[in-house]
């Protein structure tokens, strides 16, 4: 399919979660970098906590389908979007998915621009606090 590329290896995806921005959904969890690319990827994916092969494959069989329906015309060039199946994917009704994943869409969009692309997602660290000398004795 035109204008549809898969991200290549398990690089691009650490790269999405350890740098990129995270939207989550009842039926679907998105990630998005920005990559130095002229096009936009994606990739899929769906974990064992969603249930035995025939339910991770249709999850991810209806995440491709989401993509050329619905969101081909909303990726914007030069961004990686990791799409992750959640439990509800495989079994939630279509239209609850689609406003899920164009919710989603719309707040990776919204926050992509405010992202430092050198530093990964970490909380800032607190500053230990420094023992206040009591009076010497």
């Amino acid at each position: 399919m035109p204008g549809l590329t898969s991200i290549p290896s398990r690089a691009g995806f650490l790269r999405a979660r350890n740098h990129g921005v995270k939207a989550v959904a009842r039926g679907v969890v998105m990630q998005a970098v920005a990559n130095d690319l002229p096009d936009w990827r994606i990739g899929y994916t769906a974990t064992k906590k969603i249930g035995n092969a025939v339910t991770r494959n249709r999850a991810r069989r209806r995440l491709r389908a989401l993509v050329r329906n619905n969101l081909l015309g909303e990726a914007m060039p030069g961004v990686d979007y990791v799409m992750i199946a959640r439990f509800e994917t495989a079994t939630c009704a279509w239209a609850d998915l689609v406003a899920d994943a164009q919710k989603a869409i719309n707040h990776l969009h919204k926050n992509l621009g405010s992202v430092d692309k050198s530093a990964p997602n970490q909380r800032p660290k607190k500053t230990p606090k420094v023992p206040v000398a009591r009076g010497a004795q």
